[in-house]
C-alpha cells in the first residue's frame, strides 16, 4: 500500500467513526439548546407565535438527525434545519440584537455543513430563490461525536453571555 493510499484509508475511516459516533443525546441537548434560546429571543422581540414554532422545529431537528443516523436520507434533516433556519432569521430582532440571530444561525448553518455534501449543496439551491436570507457563516464543529456536540453546545452558551454582557438587557 502506497503513504497516499494509506492516508486516504485513514481519511475515509476517520469520516465514518466521525459519523457513525453520532451522540443522539448530546446533539438533542444541542439542537434543543439553539431551540430555546431562538425562542426566548423571540418571545423578548413579541413573537410568541414564532417561539412555539422554534421550539416544536428544534424537535424535528434532533429526530430527523438522529433517523439519518441510522441510515435514512439526509434529506429530512437538512429540510428540518432549514425550516428552523427561516423561523431565527423571521424573529423580528431590532439594533444591536441582530448578533443573536447571526450567533443562532452560525449554530445552524454548522450542523447543516456535518451532513453529506450533496445534501448541503440541495440546501443552497433550495435557498437561492424566496426571500433574501441573512449571510451565515457555518459554525464548525468535528461531528456529531458527544464531544463535539458537547462543545458546540457550550461553545454557544458562552457566545450568548459575551453577547448579553456586550449588548446589554438579558434576552434569556
Amino acid at each position: 500500500m502506497t503513504r497516499r493510499a494509506a492516508m486516504k484509508a485513514v481519511a475515509v475511516s476517520v469520516l465514518v467513526l466521525n459519523l457513525a459516533g453520532c451522540s443522539p443525546d448530546t446533539v438533542a441537548a444541542f439542537v434543543k439548546t439553539i431551540g430555546t434560546l431562538a425562542a426566548q429571543l423571540a418571545t423578548y422581540f413579541g413573537a410568541a407565535d414564532v417561539a412555539a414554532q422554534l421550539v416544536a422545529a428544534a424537535a424535528t431537528v434532533v429526530t430527523d438527525i438522529a433517523e439519518w443516523q441510522s441510515g435514512s436520507a439526509a434529506a429530512d434533516a437538512v429540510q428540518a434545519i432549514n425550516d428552523m433556519i427561516d423561523l431565527v432569521d423571521a424573529i423580528p430582532v431590532r439594533g444591536p440584537y441582530t448578533v443573536f440571530v447571526d450567533l443562532l444561525l452560525g449554530a445552524l448553518s454548522g450542523l447543516l455543513a456535518l451532513l453529506p455534501a450533496s445534501a448541503y449543496a440541495a440546501w443552497a439551491l433550495a435557498h437561492q430563490s424566496g426571500a433574501p436570507r441573512r449571510a451565515m457563516v457555518p459554525t464548525p464543529y468535528g461531528g456529531f461525536d458527544r464531544g463535539s456536540m458537547r462543545a458546540a453546545d457550550v461553545g454557544l452558551l458562552a457566545g450568548w453571555g459575551r453577547l448579553q454582557a456586550t449588548v446589554g438587557p438579558t434576552v434569556r
